[in-house]
C-alpha cells in the first residue's frame, strides 16, 4: 500500500514539475502516444504499475527499466485478445509513464476488464486493469 502512494505521489509532483524528458513515439493510426522519463534513480528490476482506481483516458501508467533494452506493452481483453500495441521500442533505463490520452484505441473500448502485458527479454509482467470511461 506504502508503495502505490509513494508512486503516486511521485506521478503527481512529475507531472506537475518540468523533470522529465519526452518521448513522442506514433503507434498505428491514429494513435499518438506520449511516453515520458522521470528524472529518477535507476530502478532495481522491470516492472508495470497500474492505477489502484479505475484506468480512464485521463490516467498514466508507469512502467521500470533498469537497463537498456527493447520494451513491448501490450493490452487485451478479457478473453485474452489481442487489442494493441502501446509500445515496442527500446528504451534507456529509467522510470516512465505512458500517457493514454491519445490513444484512438483505447477510447473506443467499452468499459471492462483488461489485461496490460510488458516484456522484455526474459521478463514478462500481466497487470488486471479496469478500464472505466
Amino acid at each position: 500500500m506504502l508503495k502505490i502512494i509513494i508512486i503516486a505521489a511521485f506521478l503527481i509532483s512529475a507531472v506537475n514539475s518540468g523533470y522529465s524528458k519526452n518521448f513522442n513515439i506514433i503507434n498505428t493510426g491514429s494513435d499518438s502516444l506520449k511516453i515520458e522519463k522521470q528524472n529518477s534513480p535507476v530502478p532495481d528490476k522491470f516492472d508495470i504499475y497500474s492505477p489502484r482506481v479505475p484506468l480512464t483516458p485521463q490516467k498514466y501508467i508507469l512502467f521500470d527499466v533498469p537497463e537498456n533494452s527493447d520494451v513491448s506493452i501490450k493490452m487485451y481483453d478479457y478473453d485474452n485478445k489481442f487489442i494493441s500495441e502501446l509500445i515496442n521500442k527500446n528504451f534507456e533505463a529509467g522510470t516512465y509513464y505512458i500517457d493514454m490520452y491519445n490513444i484512438a484505441k483505447l477510447k473506443s473500448l467499452p468499459s471492462g476488464v483488461y489485461f496490460l502485458e510488458m516484456k522484455s527479454g526474459n521478463f514478462s509482467k500481466q497487470k488486471k486493469i479496469i478500464y472505466v470511461k
